[in-house]
């Protein structure tokens, strides 16, 4: 009795095994502190008040009287300096 012909797929014809991946070294638990430190940031900029100009400018477009504009820029103020 003969044997029956099998089909073989040249997709499925034996390969060379694959070359082993590297392990992952084990990330840094401090990776942004790290990296904060051999990025300083720039020295912080002066403080821009906003000009008459500006300070009108805003209170046409929102409502707001000039003393609220700037009782929000002294707000801004305080927090960024």
């Amino acid at each position: 009795m003969k044997k029956p012909l099998h089909i073989v797929d040249a997709n499925k014809m034996a390969q060379p095994p694959l070359p082993a991946q590297p392990v992952q070294e084990p990330v840094d638990n401090d990776f942004f502190k790290n990296l904060a430190k051999q990025n300083p940031s720039p020295d912080q900029r002066p403080w821009v008040g906003l000009t008459e100009d500006e300070l009108l400018h805003i209170g046409v477009a929102t409502g707001l009287e000039r003393a609220a504009a700037q009782m929000i820029e002294a707000k801004l103020k305080e927090k960024n300096t």
